[in-house]
């Protein structure tokens, strides 16, 4: 394959990729339409090139094209592949996205033999840099941790023995250069509001990482009105990046009041748990464009919080999840509950959870259900295993994990891997439909229309 061209700028373009998925991992409902979620962090690092004087990044994502596709959009943006002399950055989000990296990669490499690729996805290569560097025979360097601030240093490959170790950066981006984003107006913006969470669930990858200070509501503010000028419209869908947001009563009066004098009309949701979040704090952002939250319930069964380390009082847990529904009921803002069935579940188990969102039902717009895969996770991969295979007659397919970084088990003698898929999508299409479905999609998931 050759790509040709006579843009002037190649020699002076950084290529930023992120990888894209040979098919969907989730499909949407029954229907054509495409989930698009924004690689945040790779939008953020090529930002911050830009930020330094390199205005010459382009950023494209892989989603759901294939590598051929992928490379005529580089082309059609006058990119000349063979030219590039800076190393090429490609971002693996997810397992999932590994084979088409590595197909994209070799490509590459045959289009260009001197290239120099640099590879990055802090949850697939910071623990498993030895077996990432098995399947990606072709990259040369593997980025580990966030290299915010070092990002500028990786252009030049006689740096690269100063960064072999995970960098550590816990703050936020503090401004995306949309621009740098191939066709980014059909993407619904992001503003990362804080890393990390600490709270120590047994499934979570980032169950040791602490939470970093808070962006401000005013930054908040004036970073989503810089947006809204360059998507030239006033009625967006922010997700507000984080993975534990619980804004205080002060915070939350102090976005309203911000939200509120300049005028804004855009929407947003967050992610956080159930257990943590202040309901006067939801009543208040409710009057300032908060449409939708996603909540990790993860369960409703007692036995099943406490297998997930999910809590300590795991009654007190489900208490205050019943108020944070209720009031977010009241207040006319969605409630979308993430829900995963985890080692040791039984149709007991599904049942206890059954029962308490059937109680609730009329508070719920929205479910998402899946069962336990088991990653890749470095040296505490095996510990994990030993715990899962506690539970008599489950065992991990250790050959599937190997070949592709995860694997579905087992989650107990009554609930094998096809029975947990089927109550998976039994249980999310019992509370929810495609209508709340494609709604709750729409406010941050799906394409933007361009009028």
């Amino acid at each position: 394959m050759l790509l040709g061209g006579n843009n002037t700028l190649n020699k002076d373009t950084i290529l930023m990729i992120s990888a894209g998925l040979n098919e969907s991992k989730k499909p949407f409902m029954d229907t054509d339409i495409e989930n698009l979620y924004l690689n945040y962090g790779l939008l953020g690092l090529g930002s911050n090139l830009y930020s330094q004087g390199f205005t010459n990044v382009k950023m494209f994502q892989g989603d759901t094209k294939s590598t051929c596709q992928m490379f005529e959009e580089i082309l059609d943006n006058g990119i000349v592949v063979e030219e590039l002399q800076y190393p090429v950055f490609i971002s693996i989000p997810s397992f999932f996205s590994v084979p088409w990296a590595i197909e994209f990669i070799d490509k590459l490499k045959q289009i260009n033999h001197s290239i120099k690729v640099i590879l990055g996805g802090r949850w697939v290569l910071d623990k498993n840099t030895e077996w990432c560097k098995n399947k990606f025979k072709q990259v040369d360097f593997f980025c580990l941790g966030c290299p915010d601030e070092s990002i500028d240093k990786l252009l030049d490959p006689a740096n690269w023995c100063n960064f072999n170790t995970p960098q550590i950066y816990n703050h936020t981006f503090t401004n995306f250069h949309y621009k740098i984003l191939n066709n980014y107006k059909i993407y619904q913006p992001v503003i990362e509001l804080c890393r990390g969470c600490g709270q120590g669930c047994a499934f979570c990858l980032e169950k040791k990482y602490p939470t970093c200070t808070q962006k401000s509501a005013t930054n908040v503010i004036e970073e989503a009105q810089s947006i809204i000028e360059l998507y030239e419209s006033e009625h967006l869908n922010f997700y507000f990046e984080a993975s534990m947001f619980n804004p205080s009563v002060q915070w939350a009066e102090e976005f309203r009041n911000y939200y509120t004098r300049k005028n804004m009309k855009f929407k947003w949701r967050f992610t956080t748990r159930v257990d943590t979040l202040n309901v006067k704090s939801v009543e208040i952002l409710s009057e300032v464009g908060l449409v939708a939250i996603d909540l990790g319930l993860e369960s409703a069964s007692i036995t099943q919080l406490i297998r997930m380390d999910k809590s300590k009082k795991p009654v007190r847990y489900l208490e205050k999840a019943d108020l944070l529904l209720r009031k977010m009921h009241q207040v006319g803002v969605f409630c979308k509950l993430n829900l995963l069935l985890y080692l040791g579940e039984t149709y007991t188990t599904i049942e206890e959870t059954r029962a308490w969102l059937n109680e609730r039902k009329e508070l719920i717009k929205g479910v998402s259900v899946n069962p336990l895969i088991v990653y890749l996770n470095g040296d505490s991969t095996q510990g994990f295993i030993d715990e899962i295979e506690k539970e008599p007659t489950v065992k991990v397919n250790k050959i599937s994990l190997n070949q592709l970084g995860y694997t579905y088990t087992d989650l107990s003698n009554e609930i094998n891997i096809e029975d947990s898929w089927k109550i998976s999508n039994d249980l999310s299409s019992e509370f929810m439909t495609d209508e709340d479905c494609l709604i709750l999609k729409n406010i941050c998931y799906t394409p933007r229309p361009l009028i």
